[in-house]
């Protein structure tokens, strides 16, 4: 897979009981890829997160929506990666790969949820890398 540069994105964690979502990703069309499944891969890396709270999550989704400036939704099919903090450790970095599934929108973004009181984690930055 080779990897865009102008396909990466990378956002920092909001503050706990917040969200926060990447900069758009416009695939340039209304039906991008026409119900075809494509090799597209979408790469989701979250480093460790030393100070997020105990059983807190940090909650991780690919969205769409039909124009830029609308209403984002999750994509179905993808589901969600959950980081969550343990004891007093937090949580080690994790990555979540996935494919863009056919029924994907044109424009699209990746957003963080942490939970309320999931502590302070807005230092700490995550990445969305698309390669095809």
């Amino acid at each position: 897979m080779i990897k865009d540069a102008l396909l990466t994105r990378t956002k920092a964690l909001p503050a706990a009981g917040a969200s926060a979502l990447t900069d758009v990703i416009d695939f340039g069309s209304v039906q991008p890829f026409g119900g075809v499944l494509t090799p597209l891969k979408i790469t989701i890396t979250v480093p460790a997160l030393p100070s997020l709270a105990d059983t807190k999550n940090a909650t991780f989704e690919l969205v769409d929506c039909a124009t830029e400036d609308g209403s984002y939704v999750a994509v179905e099919t993808t589901g969600s990666m959950k980081v969550t903090g343990v004891s007093t450790n937090g949580a080690s970095a994790k990555n979540w790969e996935l494919y863009v599934p056919p029924c994907i929108r044109r424009y699209a973004k990746v957003k963080c949820t942490v939970e309320a009181s999931g502590g302070t984690n807005t230092a700490k930055e995550f990445t969305v890398e698309f390669a095809g």
